[in-house]
């Protein structure tokens, strides 16, 4: 039990007393009366006869500082629940769950106390940023599009990246065309760089590129471009169920008998490329073709085709000949012996000017062999009309053709 002075007793006659119409303080007539009140609770007023009354303590006796920002948060100070303070957080600033939130870009404020960190959004960069206790600023990384041959190699302060080629002595993986790959020297060294466009693989050793490796063969689109027949007997053509290509399986006829796919020639110039697997299943020799024809009529439409015959005991033949229909050979433009036909895959290519016409065949769609150097005349033996690619049986067996890759390229380029 605690018992108040005389002059506590005053003090909280001061603040409760009623104010008179004078502007003093009313004392009670009578003085005050002494008061004990229970452990735990306060004196919290007294009554104009001077009798104090007593409550709980702790309710609505929290003291402020002596000025505070209008706006801003209070926040208690030391753990008492008594004492609050300015925090300094404007009400403005605490974001509101309605779905979206606009953040206000702002400068970097000043340096937080010692363990703490400020986050905001920075005027600047417009980038989300943090201050540390020292002082030091550190961005998020911002959103960078490096061109083709290069790759971001660095991050600055500010979260900017930075476009580069690899380092030296570093390895790394690029793509692209095989005219676009870049300059082979000490900060591309041990780089790899896939083609896009032949399926050669090459390797920088810091001086030059090393093209002796694949080719690496692309997956192509799940497409017929030629569509139309000549010759179709039972012969089939279908899309390879995985996307990979075209099955094309021709006609056991026993006899010389071209069963071709084509399409309407481009407008010139053009260079027409046609990359296939192939088996003849042929107990004499069966031909693979790409060619030009005048017309759609197997029997009387003339034929200019660049062949490639297998046989079974001989050595094999490439060929550029003319046709005068689907079953009737004519003249050889070149017969050359082929030696080579154990490969994965050919390619081969045929090109028209409107003058000249070219003939070329490849194992990489890169490097091209040109059987006719010179060319033939763009109205040579026929007009062409149609191109497009073939299988011939020539004895028994079926021949086939698997086209992974079927493109026309506007230039006459191989």
């Amino acid at each position: 039990m605690r018992k108040l002075s005389l002059l506590a007793i005053f003090f909280f006659a001061l603040l409760n007393a009623q104010t008179n119409t004078g502007g003093g303080v009313n004392i009670p007539s009578g003085g005050v009366t002494a008061k004990t009140c229970p452990a735990g609770q306060a004196m919290t007023a007294v009554t104009s006869g001077g009798v104090f009354t007593c409550a709980a303590a702790g309710t609505g006796d929290v003291v402020g500082p002596a000025g505070a920002t209008s706006g801003d948060l209070a926040s208690f100070n030391t753990a008492t629940g008594k004492l609050i303070q300015d925090s300094g957080i404007p009400s403005a600033a605490v974001m509101v769950n309605t779905g979206a939130n606009t953040v206000t870009a702002v400068a970097a404020p000043g340096t937080p106390a010692a363990g703490k960190g400020a986050v905001y959004i920075d005027s600047t960069s417009k980038n989300i940023a943090v201050k540390d206790d020292a002082g030091t600023i550190k961005h998020g990384i911002q959103d960078v599009s490096c061109g083709a041959g290069t790759f971001v190699s660095a991050v600055s302060a500010a979260g900017a990246g930075t476009c580069g080629t690899p380092a030296a002595g570093t390895a790394g993986i690029q793509s692209g065309a095989y005219s676009a790959a870049p300059a082979c020297a000490a900060g591309t060294s041990g780089v790899t760089y896939i083609t896009t466009d032949s399926g050669l693989v090459g390797f920088c050793n810091g001086t030059a590129w090393i093209w002796k490796y694949g080719p690496v063969i692309a997956v192509p689109t799940s497409t017929s471009v030629s569509n139309n027949w000549i010759n179709q007997g039972g012969a089939t053509v279908t899309n390879n169920a995985s996307g990979t290509g075209v099955n094309f399986i021709g006609n056991n006829t026993g006899v010389n008998s071209w069963v071709l796919r084509v399409q309407t020639v481009p407008a010139t110039p053009y260079t027409y490329k046609v990359c296939f697997t192939a088996t003849t299943e042929s107990g004499g020799f069966g031909g693979l073709s790409l060619g030009w024809t005048d017309g759609l009529n197997a029997a009387t439409s003339k034929l200019a085709l660049l062949s490639l015959y297998t046989r079974n005991t001989a050595v094999s033949i490439m060929g550029h000949q003319q046709w005068s229909n689907a079953t009737t050979p004519g003249s050889s433009y070149t017969i050359t012996p082929y030696e080579a036909w154990a490969v994965p895959y050919m390619c081969m290519a045929l090109q028209d000017d409107g003058v000249t016409r070219k003939i070329a065949f490849s194992y990489d769609k890169q490097n091209w062999n040109t059987m006719n150097y010179a060319g033939e005349g763009h109205a040579d033996f026929l007009t062409p009309t149609y191109i497009g690619y073939a299988v011939n049986s020539n004895n028994s067996g079926i021949p086939s053709m698997f086209v992974w890759s079927e493109e026309v390229v506007a230039a006459t380029t191989f």
